[in-house]
């Protein structure tokens, strides 16, 4: 698998886990599960304020 597929994939996690939660709850999901908060800003669109909640 490729590196592009493999991120649209992990994109496509990241919007299911997403759905019906609170933007925080996820983060904390996020982080604890490895990724970084560079990751998560780079690569699967959240913004800077999202870590200020």
């Amino acid at each position: 698998m490729d590196k592009n597929r493999m991120m649209e994939l992990l994109n496509e996690i990241v919007n299911y886990v997403q759905i019906g939660k609170d933007v925080s709850e996820t983060i904390d999901k996020l982080l604890d599960m490895g990724f970084t908060k560079e990751e998560l800003i780079e690569y699967f669109d959240f913004d800077e304020c999202d870590f200020l909640l």
